[in-house]
């Protein structure tokens, strides 16, 4: 490319310099800026967080109501059907509202009877192994066996979080149907840090007789959602 440059002379010729410079240093800069802007898009880099939690651990309640010579009574035992699934995200919970129980000493009498479960209490220990704050959302209850009640009703109680161990909580360790809900439970949603844990029972009043299947699924999202 070539330029013809007329320099001119008096007044006229001076004012066409300032211009022809300026001409001349847009024409160099613009390769440099288009050669920026490319290396800008190329290093661009997008970290992305890791949302990884499963069920730690999880233990289960059941109260039931039966008669005894006349007398009205409640009793708390551990339910052992419960089955966690493969990627630790839900636990299905199997529950007979018929009870087969040997009943201590009441109203004079000893023997075995058949009690009506009333509810279940199902504690979940949820541990945050990734690398971003998770949010629990809630947890899901669904009835996922032949036979379904005619209703129930959910209630939740959430406590922590943790960074160690929770076996000598009050909300943990030594409990039965008896002492929950244990109280300083945090209303959900409830945002967990990662590395913490937290404890989340949750109280299922049963409306009905048969038996039943529940799948308890807690529901996470990132920390901003």
């Amino acid at each position: 490319m070539y330029y013809i440059l007329n320099t001119g002379r008096g007044v006229n010729g001076l004012l066409r310099w300032p211009i022809i410079l300026g001409m001349i240093v847009v024409i160099l800069i613009m390769p440099a800026t288009s050669m920026w802007y490319d290396s800008l898009g190329v290093n661009v880099t997008v970290h992305m967080g890791d949302p990884r939690w499963e069920i730690g651990s999880y233990r289960g309640f059941q109260k039931f109501t039966y008669n005894v010579c006349n007398c009205s009574h409640t009793a708390c035992t551990g339910l052992d059907t419960l089955t966690l699934s493969d990627n630790a995200h839900y636990l299905d919970v199997k529950i007979n509202t018929t009870v087969d129980w040997h009943s201590p000493h009441h109203c004079g009498c000893n023997h075995s009877i058949t009690g009506k479960v009333k509810s279940i209490w199902i504690g979940l220990v949820l541990e945050n192994h990734g690398t971003i704050p998770l949010k629990l959302k809630y947890v899901r209850v669904t009835s996922i066996g032949q036979d379904t009640p005619s209703s129930w009703d959910m209630t939740t109680y959430a406590y922590g979080p943790e960074k160690h161990g929770i076996g000598n909580k009050p909300y943990w360790g030594h409990l039965s149907c008896f002492n929950l809900p244990v109280s300083g439970s945090k209303p959900l949603p409830y945002t967990l840090p990662p590395g913490y844990k937290t404890v989340v029972w949750i109280n299922l009043a049963l409306n009905g007789s048969g038996v039943y299947v529940f799948r308890f699924q807690p529901v996470f999202t990132a920390f901003n959602q």
